[in-house]
């Protein structure tokens, strides 16, 4: 061993060469003779300490067969040489953990490719139920708590992407998966389109919240409801179980904004003919609402009738045997909460009942 016998320009200090090529023949061997768990067998001191390896075969005017390993401030690189051999390009960053890094592992590439991959993980075996893929997992708590894993499948013909999230009691269970087709499935095994979500005994398929955090819309819900949609008031418009559908109301959908017409009914009798005029308190609005038009008959003769809150009143319309409907354009809005009356006077030839029926629309 001498550094006289090396005839390249770097003069090395230490030159070891060997020509047996035998595959149990090292080059070097060191044995350390005790026990020591963190005792280094090697160790490097250097301002800027580096390692490179050649593969004296592929060795050329190129970059081709040359790597480095190096410490640079407090971190550990692996970096191949650049392919004009004009220095290296970091692939591998290594950082220390107890420095807090916002990245412990860098994996760099310049290069222009869409199909050059920068982590490959392979299974060397034919094995139609291996799944390897990478996890996460939190040692102080003794959990895996998530993994993404892939499986080519008999033949390698059906290959899957799963995506796996550990339960309450800390075992890894497959949460959504893509197929050999390409249809997304959570909470299935086996989605049946593009996108197939199944729910569970207490969470249902599919919801939309608004910026509140209101429920607006359930798919796949509880006890047998395939779907619920509610106003932003929180109002259920639409509530379809098993197979029957539940239409609340009557939807308006000509505008920007959806309207939902309903159409509460109310009657009033008296023991005697009609006489004067009587104010009959309706409750309060529930909900902002607007009151397009009302229909009502009398059971003899005619009444006349108004609708408001104590103050502002609609139009007076005449109500009589004869079902007609009258449109409501003026003071017939109520905000939420607001009183509502109704009033009934003027008879004519004693009419004792009175029954109408309003149409009553709510903005969503």
């Amino acid at each position: 061993m001498t550094d006289a016998d090396d005839t390249s320009s770097d003069s090395p200090l230490l030159y070891v060469e060997a020509t047996n090529s035998g595959y149990e023949n090292q080059l070097l061997r060191l044995i350390h003779a005790s026990g020591c768990g963190n005792c280094a067998q090697i160790r490097m001191d250097s301002p800027a300490p580096q390692i490179e390896w050649v593969e004296t075969d592929q060795v050329g005017t190129n970059g081709s067969g040359k790597f480095e390993m190096q410490v640079n401030g407090n971190q550990f690189n692996i970096a191949p040489r650049l392919f004009d051999n004009s220095g290296f390009q970091n692939a591998y960053e290594f950082a220390h953990t107890w420095l807090n890094p916002s990245t412990l592992l860098t994996i760099s590439a310049s290069t222009t490719s869409a199909t050059m991959n920068a982590i490959k993980i392979a299974n060397t075996i034919s094995s139609a139920g291996a799944q390897p893929g990478i996890a996460w997992s939190n040692t102080p708590g003794s959990i895996t708590s998530a993994r993404i894993s892939s499986a080519s499948g008999s033949g390698h013909a059906n290959s899957i992407l799963a995506f796996e999230v550990a339960d309450a009691s800390k075992v890894l269970l497959e949460r959504a998966r893509f197929d050999v087709n390409g249809d997304f499935g959570i909470g299935t095994t086996s989605p049946w389109g593009r996108l197939s979500v199944k729910g569970t005994s207490t969470d249902p398929a599919f919801v939309v919240a608004s910026s509140s955090g209101s429920q607006m819309l359930t798919i796949g819900g509880l006890s047998n409801t395939i779907m619920e949609l509610f106003a932003n008031t929180g109002t259920k418009l639409l509530s379809a179980v098993s197979e029957t559908v539940t239409l609340l109301g009557t939807w308006d959908f000509s505008g920007a904004t959806v309207k939902m017409h309903t159409y509460p009914a109310f009657s009033y009798s008296t023991s005697t003919a009609w006489t004067g005029s009587t104010t009959i308190p309706l409750g309060p609005a529930y909900t902002a609402e607007n009151w397009a038009g009302v229909k009502c008959f009398t059971d003899t003769g005619t009444l006349w009738i108004n609708f408001n809150d104590g103050t502002n009143k609609t139009s007076h319309l005449q109500a009589s045997t004869t079902v007609n409907a009258i449109a409501l354009s003026s003071n017939n809005t109520f905000t939420a909460s607001e009183k509502r009356y109704v009033e009934i006077g003027n008879p004519a030839s004693s009419p004792t009942k009175i029954s109408c029926t309003v149409d009553k629309i709510i903005n969503n």
